[in-house]
């Protein structure tokens, strides 16, 4: 069927002349003025726009948009473009299924988690937090290719609102997801990454460790929390005494514990290599009231909740904010114990190299297995370090911490 022109009056007086019921089909009226141009006519009333062309032999019908969303002229003008397109060898069809095809930066944001960042990196799980805080909920339906430099200074300015420290998180996130992308075939190669060439915001150097006066009003705070927390004692004892990371300590299992030789292993590492730790008597006191909560059922030191999952205790953030709160560190984080770990020995006048061991930090090469391998000046150092926490505990040794009957 064919018009001499279609126009909005035309497409306004048009109406599915068809046959009806099981047998009703679309059909198409075509454009007299313009070859190739027409509507489809659907049995439910709606019409869509439709361009018939030949590309490399092969004729296509592909649809243009839908009347009411385009308008006669604008529709006509997408057609024009398409046309111009198949002369310079670009296919209209083709270049519509590649963007319908192209990935969203909700699921490549998936992917990157369970192909790169579970695989390639101890802290992912921050990389899923930031992604699902900033990065799935500003972009998550987009499709990546279409994500300019101008989104990605938008999203870093309004994360930067509530914290320059996390907006700079942030966008190292967003570039490193690119250049992924990129790597795997989702973005092109040839185009800038739209996290790059960004200002940073300048972030002011944080104190990461304890003056003596902060540090006995946490451990005041801390022995205050043991009875309604014995868990969060526990571990943030431990991080004190140890200077590992959160979860280093929170994954400990009961079998990691070795009395007998002294040792503390911890297997899962950031270094990708156990690291062992000298048990010094204030460890050794944590350790052996905690054993209180033992249960044959979750082999965890911190185990989480239900027991019987088996499984440990996996944060312990909140209650950390509430104690570093009343204990008036409020720009302390949990992992600036592991800072003040080790700035605690470089005070104590401990040389870099006993400093590193201690950290379990990945250029040491030394390869750690029982006590006796530990440097005798490694271990001088836990126990000098476990001492002078004691002190300021108002505590002598032998170590005796507040018991539950105190």
């Amino acid at each position: 069927m064919k018009v001499k022109k279609l126009t909005k009056t035309v497409l306004d007086n048009l109406s599915y002349e068809g046959e009806t019921g099981k047998k009703a089909k679309p059909y198409i009226v075509w454009d007299e003025s313009f070859p190739g141009f027409g509507v489809r006519l659907y049995p439910t009333g709606r019409k869509s726009f439709m361009l018939k062309y030949r590309f490399k032999g092969r004729q296509r019908n592909q649809v243009i948009g839908e009347y009411g969303t385009l308008t006669v002229h604008q529709a006509k003008e997408k057609a024009r473009k398409w046309l111009a397109d198949v002369i310079d060898g670009k296919d209209p069809a083709e270049v519509r299924e590649n963007e319908r095809s192209a990935i969203t930066v909700g699921l490549f944001c998936t992917e990157y988690i369970e192909r790169y960042a579970k695989e390639q990196k101890k802290s992912w799980k921050e990389d899923e937090r930031r992604i699902d805080t900033h990065i799935r909920k500003a972009w998550g339906t987009r499709k990546l290719e279409t994500i300019t430099r101008k989104d990605v200074e938008s999203l870093y300015r309004k994360v930067g609102e509530r914290g320059k420290y996390e907006a700079n998180r942030v966008l190292a996130l967003i570039s490193r997801l690119f250049e992924v992308a990129k790597q795997w075939g989702y973005y092109p190669e040839t185009v800038f990454n739209p996290a790059s060439r960004i200002v940073k915001f300048k972030e002011k150097k944080r104190e990461s460790s304890l003056t003596d006066k902060q540090a006995e009003k946490l451990i005041s705070e801390l022995e205050a929390s043991k009875k309604d927390n014995l868990f969060l004692w526990g571990a943030i004892w431990l991080l004190l005494f140890t200077g590992c990371r959160k979860n280093e300590i929170l994954r400990i299992r009961w079998e990691h514990v070795d009395f007998e030789r002294g040792i503390l292993t911890i297997p899962d590492t950031k270094a990708g290599r156990p690291h062992h730790v000298p048990i010094t008597e204030g460890i050794a006191e944590i350790l052996h009231t905690l054993e209180i909560e033992r249960s044959d059922i979750n082999p965890y030191v911190f185990p989480g909740v239900p027991k019987e999952k088996g499984k440990p205790l996996v944060n312990i953030d909140k209650s950390w904010r509430n104690l570093r709160e009343k204990a008036e560190l409020d720009a302390f984080r949990i992992h600036d114990l592991r800072h003040n770990f080790g700035t605690s020995l470089a005070r104590a006048g401990k040389s870099p190299i006993i400093i590193k061991e201690a950290l379990n930090h990945a250029t040491i090469e030394q390869s750690l297995g029982y006590i006796d391998s530990l440097g005798e000046e490694t271990c001088k150092a836990f126990e000098e370090h476990s001492r002078s926490l004691l002190i300021l505990a108002k505590k002598k040794t032998p170590v005796r911490l507040v018991s539950n009957d105190e």
